[in-house]
């Protein structure tokens, strides 16, 4: 071997070592990146909620201004009126704690002002729920009763109003984002959320139940409100509907009690208290289950039966009634998950987990730890050993 192929041997082994070891650089630019998005998302879906609520504003006047109609009518309508102001005032204050958010040059070095920034908006969001929560009867009662003539109007502040609904979740998905990709998995923040995690997977289900509830509703209603159909294929597709109401109940009782658990300082130490609301949880879960079963032959009845002009809204009905059954399972699993976090390993709990529980847990958690340090250790990994290959070619060739 002359030294011409001794000197290309070592220089293709240095590059590609060189690659292998280059360490996190970008991580903090990523970090950043990150949450310069789902700034830029929580702003958009602030702007969407002013769309929305200026599409209620205009929709409910039309009823609510009409003397042609009910007394009654029109004063429900008048009450879904006023409130699309305060959904209005509601996304200009989030906009306003984003753009506070931009300022903040340094969001690593200020963590706090950041949690201040989140939990600002994070309250707006839950103030645009509640808000949501206390019209909901009367956005209702306006569809149920507006008559054919104004209808088209109705149909559509029901159908922006659960829109609403869907902005509101994502909000709160890219508010949390923005604060885990800030404040980071510390010590500290671990401490805080080692239950958590769990939590919030049972709230964001929860919401899930609303949303797919929401698609139930407006779906069905399609079926339900077309006179030209079948009356019995409406009049099943009229109880898939009205299901939609106690799906969207259940779901709201269950972030209920995590609001509760959440409000638990010290879980260790309340353990009765823990349970208590876990089993709340699994009572409602449960109801969920009875309520599916119970409707699961209207529900393929209705499928089976509707027209082709009409067979979209039927198969959607269809696929979102087994996606809560998925949920529902799903919501099970994360009270389980809840309740063994704080309530331990006692013997109850060891009889039924203790020979799967921890192994699997510790080959998770070490595959877990192993994804991240690679995730971590080896940003453009990939160009470097490109680069690495362009100059052993160029070796090469140069060689012949």
């Amino acid at each position: 071997m002359n030294k011409f192929n001794i000197l290309g041997i070592i220089l293709v082994s240095t590059l590609i070592v060189f690659a292998l070891s280059v360490p996190v650089s970008a991580h903090e630019g990523h970090s950043h990146d990150n949450v310069s998005q789902s700034l830029v998302e929580v702003e958009d879906h602030a702007n969407e909620i002013i769309i929305v609520a200026e599409t209620i504003h205009t929709e409910s006047a039309k009823i609510a201004d009409d003397k042609s109609l009910n007394a009654d009518l029109r004063t429900k309508a008048e009450t879904v009126h006023k409130s699309s102001h305060e959904m209005e005032h509601i996304a200009k204050e989030i906009i306003n704690h984003v753009e506070t958010l931009e300022s903040i040059e340094h969001p690593d070095e200020n963590k706090d002002k950041v949690k201040t920034e989140i939990s600002e908006i994070n309250e707006h969001i839950d103030e645009l729920a509640n808000l949501l929560n206390s019209k909901s009867d009367a956005v209702h009662e306006v569809e149920e009763n507006t008559p054919q003539s104004h209808k088209e109007y109705a149909e559509n502040i029901h159908h922006e109003f659960h829109e609403l609904g869907d902005i509101g979740s994502h909000l709160k998905e890219h508010a949390s984002e923005i604060e885990s990709d800030v404040i980071g998995t510390g010590e500290e923040y671990d401490h805080e959320h080692e239950e958590g995690s769990a939590l919030a997977e049972v709230e964001e289900h929860a919401n899930e139940i609303i949303s797919v509830a929401g698609t139930i509703h407006t779906k069905s209603a399609k079926v339900a409100d077309d006179k030209s159909l079948n009356d019995d294929l409406r009049e099943k597709a009229e109880t898939v509907h009205k299901s939609s109401h106690e799906m969207e109940h259940i779901a709201k009782e269950i972030i209920s009690h995590v609001e509760t658990l959440e409000g638990i300082e010290h879980p260790d130490e309340n353990k009765d208290k823990v349970k208590t609301e876990i089993s709340e949880i699994n009572e409602h879960i449960d109801e969920l289950a009875n309520l599916l079963n119970s409707k699961s032959d209207a529900v393929h009845e209705v499928e089976e039966n509707t027209p082709q002009s009409h067979k979209e809204y039927a198969k959607d009905i269809h696929h979102e009634f087994h996606e809560l059954g998925d949920i529902g399972s799903h919501l099970k699993e994360h009270a389980s998950e809840i309740e063994s976090d704080v309530i331990g390993t006692g013997e109850e709990h060891d009889h039924e987990h203790e020979e799967g529980s921890s192994s699997e847990s510790e080959s998770s958690s070490k595959s877990s730890e192993s994804e991240q340090e690679g995730a971590v250790e080896s940003p453009g990994f990939g160009s470097l050993l490109a680069i690495s290959g362009m100059f052993a070619v160029v070796y090469l060739v140069k060689r012949k």
